[in-house]
């Protein structure tokens, strides 16, 4: 008897545990998004890598020191050290340059809808970058 409750309680902390790093989770991702797509960033891409070993790249970063993780894996199928880019602040939108003529403009980080839904989330910004939106 002593024993099931003890595992009784033991399962109730991890169930109320969880909910908590999920919920931490969720504050960081939106705050995160929030932060990524209001800074504006310009410059050369100076290195296109992936931290992890034989793997497609999957961060750049830029002449001011800046490194970038899109969430948006086509960007880095074309994107080249030696390639210029620019995103306005409070923009979701990349454009980037090769040999100064525009490229390609595309989204760069997607939203998920549960952040669209947020009160929180930037009025200005509803409607803008759907594209970027998917149902995760």
């Amino acid at each position: 008897m002593k024993k099931t409750i003890t595992l009784l309680i033991v399962a109730l902390l991890l169930i109320s545990c969880e909910g908590l790093l999920e919920k931490t989770s969720y504050e960081k991702g939106f705050e995160r998004l929030i932060k990524n797509i209001t800074k504006e960033q310009k410059g050369k891409v100076v290195k296109v890598f992936s931290p992890r070993v034989k793997m497609k790249s999957t961060h750049f970063v830029l002449n001011t020191g800046d490194t970038i993780i899109p969430s948006n894996n086509e960007i880095m199928s074309y994107l080249q050290k030696g390639d210029k880019i620019i995103k306005k602040k409070s923009d979701n939108i990349i454009s980037i340059f090769k040999s100064d003529s525009l490229f390609k403009s595309t989204w760069l980080y997607k939203i998920p809808k549960k952040y669209r839904e947020d009160k929180r989330f930037p009025r200005e910004w509803n409607g803008k970058w759907e594209e970027a939106t998917n149902n995760f």
